[in-house]
């Protein structure tokens, strides 16, 4: 299958949504064709190369269907786009405008997760518990989202949460399946927790929910 392919120096993940405002003409001229069709595209994450030219495209990506657009008026163009699935990126060429992928779905595979979701759902909520305490916050998103159950979701929201390096982030995308992501999330949230309380600090959410973004995850997940 091919997709438009729009390299980003972030990682997004299914069920997740993502704030993108679009600059560039290439990318402009993307963004008008997608929405001339099933407003779909594929997001990578792109690494630096040796040259500011010279980027290195991530080969597992997210696709991405455009919810809501505001043109800002002055070349700029706004998205609200909700992640759906993750795909492996076979080969990728320049067009005459944007990039162009061929790419392969990517299923999510592996053993039994429910053992995972209680242990990282308990660390989450002592995550969120010390990140919100300075507030006077007793819940992570008031009367809007409650912590998921579903394995899979879950994965990805704590990979959305955490202050973690990009090319840590891209490492959960890739992995094959909830009970493999939240494995590997729990040492990562134990860390956080501790480096947290330790440096007697709270860290910000790396890009809070708030009420629209929950409502479109809400509106595109069922």
């Amino acid at each position: 299958m091919e997709l438009p392919i729009l390299p980003l120096h972030t990682v997004l993940f299914p069920q997740m949504v993502l704030r993108l405002l679009v600059t560039e003409p290439p990318h402009l001229e993307m963004v008008q064709r997608c929405m001339d069709g099933d407003r779909t595209l594929g997001i990578v994450l792109a690494r630096p190369g040796k040259t500011l030219d010279d980027i290195e495209l991530c080969r597992v990506g997210t696709s991405a269907y455009i919810a809501d657009l505001t043109e800002q008026g002055d070349g700029r163009t706004l998205l609200l786009v909700f992640g759906q699935r993750r795909f492996r990126l076979l080969d990728y060429r320049d067009g005459e405008y944007f990039v162009t992928g061929n790419v392969e779905w990517l299923p999510e595979t592996g053993e039994d997760a429910s053992v995972g979701v209680s242990v990282v759902t308990e660390l989450l909520q002592c995550y969120l518990a010390d990140i919100l305490k300075p507030l006077g916050l007793a819940h992570p998103f008031p009367g809007e989202v409650e912590i998921t159950q579903e394995a899979t979701e879950l994965s990805y929201v704590v990979a959305m949460l955490l202050p973690l390096a990009l090319s840590e982030k891209q490492r959960l995308l890739e992995l094959p399946g909830p009970a493999a992501r939240l494995e590997a999330e729990v040492p990562l949230l134990r860390q956080q927790i501790e480096a947290d309380r330790q440096g007697g600090r709270w860290r910000s959410i790396a890009r809070p929910l708030g009420k629209q973004d929950a409502e479109w995850m809400a509106q595109w997940r069922n």
